[in-house]
């Protein structure tokens, strides 16, 4: 359900938790948790005021899917003490490793998008002295060429790696690199 207008994701999330869905297909908590994806407050929403008609045909696993999945699958939809409250309220003490994983995936989740650079890396240095220094999964190097009859740029592989091409491939690496960090 992966739906972008927040209309029609409303219009969805009433669906899944309809009379049209048995009351125990599993199917219902999928749906609210694909909705995720696209509107996470809003099947953040949906999934705590329904938490017990969501969790009823998931039995005995209802707790662990609380403790462990849910904070993982909508660290960017709430908070972490109100992520780590709804598995905490409904899980048994022997459950608190399976809380405690689904908080760090959560929190893993949030750091990663923190530092996430939306700024693009160039794959490739340009080429020096026809060569392009990055090499192939056997280790070659590559010269590129145009082929004078269709203009496409082509690649021939080349064992050795040409000395000019070392210092200067390495120090744009590095750069690349000392910019990611």
């Amino acid at each position: 359900m992966n739906v972008r207008d927040p209309q029609l994701a409303q219009q969805a999330l009433a669906i899944a938790l309809s009379p049209e869905i048995p009351p125990q297909a599993a199917e219902r908590l999928r749906l609210v948790g694909a909705a995720a994806n696209y509107q996470p407050q809003l099947s953040w929403q949906t999934l705590t005021k329904n938490v017990n008609k969501l969790m009823a045909p998931m039995s005995s696993f209802a707790p662990l899917i609380l403790a462990q999945y849910i904070p993982e699958g909508y660290w960017n939809a709430a908070p972490r003490p109100e992520l780590a409250s709804v598995g905490s309220k409904r899980a048994s003490p022997e459950l608190a490793p399976e809380l405690s994983r689904g908080m760090e995936a959560a929190q893993l989740s949030v750091a990663q998008k923190k530092h996430s650079s939306p700024r693009r890396i160039p794959m490739l240095p340009p080429p020096v002295n026809g060569f392009v220094p990055a090499t192939s999964s056997a280790g070659h190097y590559f010269r590129t060429t145009r082929d004078s009859t269709s203009s496409n740029l082509l690649r021939s592989a080349s064992p050795s790696r040409p000395s000019s091409c070392v210092g200067r491939a390495d120090k744009f690496l590095a750069q690349t690199l000392a910019g990611v960090e």
